[in-house]
């Protein structure tokens, strides 16, 4: 029998508007890593796959932080 994998899902779509800023909340940066960073490091020890729902245009970018 094959051991089932699991995923985990990160919402990074937030546009940021109520921190102020002018990119995504996901590219935010708290201290030196982005918050997607952060939670996808948190998430990968739990899970076996991430799929990242990142906002138009930024998929690149969001990407790039992992």
């Amino acid at each position: 029998m094959t051991p089932s994998k699991s995923a985990g899902i990160i919402a990074a779509a937030g546009s940021g508007e109520r921190l102020g800023t002018k990119k995504p909340k996901a590219l935010v940066k708290v201290g030196r890593r982005t918050l997607v960073n952060r939670a996808a490091t948190r998430l990968s020890k739990i899970v076996d796959e991430i799929v990242v729902a990142a906002p138009v245009g930024y998929e690149a970018e969001v990407a790039k932080s992992l």
